[in-house]
């Protein structure tokens, strides 16, 4: 998949604006992305696998990384050799995202804006998401392939071999087969159901003459239940006549029982209004004199209240003025504390001034102890280099009189009269060799002590020069610090003053604070009057509340005893109206005719069932011949179903194999491929061999694995990833990234791919650097790549990219400036 350009907004904190960057108008292949940590690099390269994932790898969905109302993600995408513009939406106040595809032409490839919609064209048209993140999209955060268990290792190349699509096939084929499964089961299920259904035809005529036996039955049931109800409606209209008279009785004894009853609860409710009324004149004196001592408290609260109102306002303003004090004197002492505070501050000053001032004593004395060591140091390199000249000397002094002693025998001739001669030349030029010899023999003891000395003499020289810089510093420090003392005076004074103001504040409080006592001990004692007046009236305000009641009670005791002598005559009429009345005739039950009409409609349902019945027997035979053959049918479509599901069943079931053989056929293809960028872009130095299969414990068969051996050429054994460094460990495993990347875009038919390595190249001194970038570029042309886009913190890397792009303060540009610039 190739992405030719991109464009976002509010997607994370790093991008609040809008950025946009076209990868097509950047110059050669590798882009090396820069930034500071923490700049967005991560985050922007996410974008890019977004595009087809709506999700940025190890951060989330574009959604949830939203950070306005208006945020999106769009860019250009290319696969097999189409062109689209994908544009995400999300809405960080509401969680909502939207997606749209546009063609090469701008218009819209389907009308929803549902990101389901999305998912399926992207599922249809794209390459799957678990082939991005494990080939050509390697996040930050990925370990590398080294790193990785066996097992981890096979499920990443079977996601680049696209087993994940066979899986997908596979699982369809499951799904296949239980549904072949179920649809079996029906068919059996519905030949057993039509088979238990079926009747022979000598059934069907047994059945037949059993329903016109039932028939002649239902009909004289029929006739005898029609003349039953007859007789039945006669008697229920006699019974209904007697009934109805009855009632009639019953309800006029009910009338003239209510009526009397009425009458006995007015007689009742009379007696007790006057009862009532009766006990309130009884009290008149209480009520009459509680309402008299009522009113006389009532003024006396008045005036209490009066006097309360203004001994209050006496004690809040005293209150205010011993609060007012207190205040000041509050004020004061912060103020002090401030003044000690800055006091201690000063003092401290001055005890650090006299400590510097201590420090920088015998600045000059350090300073000439320094000379001093700086030309001890120069005589010791004198000596040593005196000592380095004297065996340069005497090494060729040597040279010279050998030479020197060979020249005079060789002009001497060689006469046998001469060999004494030549002897005496011989000693006396070994004599003075011997000599030279013993001088130069003494050297190599003599120039240890003299490294020794230059040594000692520099360290002296280093801690002379840290005692003279110290005391230089702390002179200078002292002369910024200034003098402190008349600062401590002047802070003494002000502390004094505010001493002063900090008495005379609580003084005046003290004083206050016994005429509050005085105002609030009056205080007291007004409210004490007023509760005792107001319990006094709480005990009289029930009897003085009776006051209209005992007026209303006075008017109305003729009114009740006169209404109470009329309800006595009222109820005494009900219950001789009700004596004169004859008792009812009990009620007789009513015959059944609803029974026998729901008796007689059945008969005749039953006749209508009979006939029915009757007809259904007929057409038995011949609907048994047509099940036989219904059956027939059924059991033809059942065998076809089984042979179905077998085929299923049986593709269902080769999943673990065709995985295994997938992997052993791509491990050589990976092993070659990985050699082969090792070789052309590292050296020979390593060859890897990547085994899928291993011998078992006991050696009989093989078991499933996923081993990488590295042949290490340079110290002749074989190690794996942990042995490795850093920096060979990130070109070993990059090699083998790489091969990945081949085998999964060859697989897909991915051309022109957009290939990003967010931070793989870390721990790379710049010969690795170049090797880790020749990978990519190897790669990169291997699989045609449009464009390699590199996170990395190392300027090498950025050397050797053929562009660069800036990343930070919510921008994104191409950069061509100085390393500490990217840097920063």
């Amino acid at each position: 998949m190739r992405v030719p350009w991109i464009r976002l907004k509010g997607i994370g904190p790093t991008f609040p604006g809008e950025v946009y960057v076209d990868f097509d108008a950047l110059p050669g292949t590798v882009t090396a992305v820069c930034g500071p940590n923490g700049s967005g690099k991560s985050m922007f390269l996410g974008a890019l696998a977004a595009l087809a994932t709506r999700e940025l790898p190890t951060r989330g969905p574009v959604v949830k990384l939203a950070t306005g109302a208006d945020s999106f993600i769009e860019g250009g995408v290319v696969c097999g050799g189409k062109a689209w513009r994908v544009r995400h939406e999300a809405n960080a106040i509401l969680r909502k995202g939207e997606s749209d595809v546009f063609d090469a032409d701008g218009k819209k490839i389907y009308e929803s804006r549902l990101v389901s919609r999305f998912d399926a064209w992207a599922k249809e048209n794209l390459p799957p998401a678990h082939v991005l993140e494990a080939s050509t999209f390697l996040a930050q955060g990925t370990g590398g392939f080294l790193a990785l268990d066996p097992a981890d290792r096979r499920s990443v190349l079977l996601r680049c071999l696209g087993v994940e699509v066979l899986q997908d096939r596979i699982r369809g084929a499951r799904k296949r087969a239980s549904a072949a499964s179920e649809k079996l089961t029906t068919a059996a299920a519905r030949v057993q159901e039509v088979e238990a259904r079926a009747t022979s035809v000598p059934k069907a005529t047994l059945a037949l003459e059993q329903a016109s036996e039932a028939l002649a039955k239902a009909e004289r049931d029929a006739t005898e239940s029609s003349a039953e109800l007859d007789a039945a409606r006669s008697e229920r209209e006699r019974v209904s006549a007697m009934n109805a008279e009855g009632e009639r009785l019953r309800g006029e004894r009910a009338t003239a029982e209510a009526a009397a009853e009425r009458g006995a609860r007015e007689v009742h409710g009379m007696a007790s209004r006057l009862a009532e009324v009766l006990d309130v004149t009884g009290h008149a004196d209480v009520i009459q004199a509680a309402v008299a001592r009522v009113s006389t408290i009532d003024a006396e609260l008045v005036g209490l209240r009066e006097k309360h109102v203004a001994q209050a306002a006496q004690r809040d303003a005293i209150a205010k003025a011993v609060a007012g004090h207190r205040a000041e004197a509050a004020k004061a002492k912060q103020s002090r504390e401030r003044l000690v505070a800055q006091r201690g501050i000063a003092i401290r000053r001055e005890e650090e001034r006299a400590k510097l001032l201590k420090e920088a004593e015998g600045v000059e004395e350090a300073e000439a102890a320094k000379a001093e060591a700086i030309a001890a140091v120069a005589r010791a390199d004198d000596a040593l280099q005196e000592l380095h000249e004297r065996a340069a000397k005497g090494a060729s002094a040597r040279i010279d009189g050998l030479r020197g002693g060979l020249r005079t025998i060789a002009d001497n001739g060689a006469g046998c009269d001469l060999l004494e001669g030549y002897r005496q030349v011989a000693r006396r030029t070994l004599f003075d060799d011997d000599e030279a010899a013993e001088a130069i023999a003494r050297l190599p003891m003599e120039i240890p002590e003299a490294q020794r000395r230059i040594a000692e003499a520099r360290a002296a020289r280093d801690e002379a020069d840290r005692r003279a810089t110290s005391k230089r510093l702390a002179a200078t420090r002292a002369a910024a610090q200034g003098d402190s003392a008349e600062i401590v005076a002047e802070l003494d004074a002000l502390i004094a003053e505010a001493n002063r103001e900090i008495a005379s504040n609580e003084d005046a409080a003290r004083t206050q604070d016994a005429a509050l006592y005085a105002a609030s001990q009056a205080l007291s004692e007004v409210t004490a009057s007023g509760v005792a007046l107001k319990e006094e009236r709480a005990k009289l305000a029930p009897d003085a509340a009776r006051e209209q009641e005992l007026a209303g009670a006075t008017a109305l005791r003729a009114a009740i005893e006169v209404q109470l002598r009329a309800a006595e005559a009222e109820f005494s009429n009900a219950r001789a109206r009700l004596d004169g009345l004859p008792l009812p005739s009990p009620v007789l039950p009513l015959p059944d005719v609803d029974g026998q009409a729901a008796r007689a409609a059945a008969a005749q349902r039953a006749l209508s069932s009979a006939t029915t019945a009757h007809a259904i027997a007929e057409r038995a035979a011949t609907e048994a011949r047509a099940t036989a053959d219904r059956i027939s049918a059924l059991q033809a479509e059942r065998d076809a179903i089984a042979e179905r599901l077998g085929d299923w069943t049986r593709m269902a079931s080769d999943l673990d194999g065709i995985m295994q053989a997938e992997v052993d056929s791509a491990g050589p293809r990976l092993t070659k491929i990985t050699n082969h960028l090792l070789q052309s872009c590292v050296g020979t130095r390593w060859k890897v061999e990547i085994q899928t299969l291993r011998a078992s414990a006991d050696g009989k068969k093989d078991i499933e694995g996923f081993e990488i051996l590295i042949h290490d050429a340079e110290h002749g054994h074989i190690v794996t990833g942990k042995s490795l460094s850093g920096g060979e460990a990130v070109l070993v495993g990059e090699a083998i990234s790489g091969a990945l990347i081949i085998l999964a875009c060859g697989r897909y038919g991915i051309e022109g791919a957009t290939i990003v390595r967010d931070e793989t190249g870390a721990a790379l001194d710049p010969v690795n650097a170049e090797a880790y970038v020749a990978i990519q570029r190897l790669v990169g042309a291997e699989t045609g790549a449009s464009r390699i886009l590199l996170v990395s913190h190392t300027p090498a890397v950025w050397d050797l990219a053929d562009s660069r792009l800036l990343v930070g303060n919510g921008t994104i540009r191409e950069w061509s400036g100085a390393r500490r610039e990217a840097a920063a």
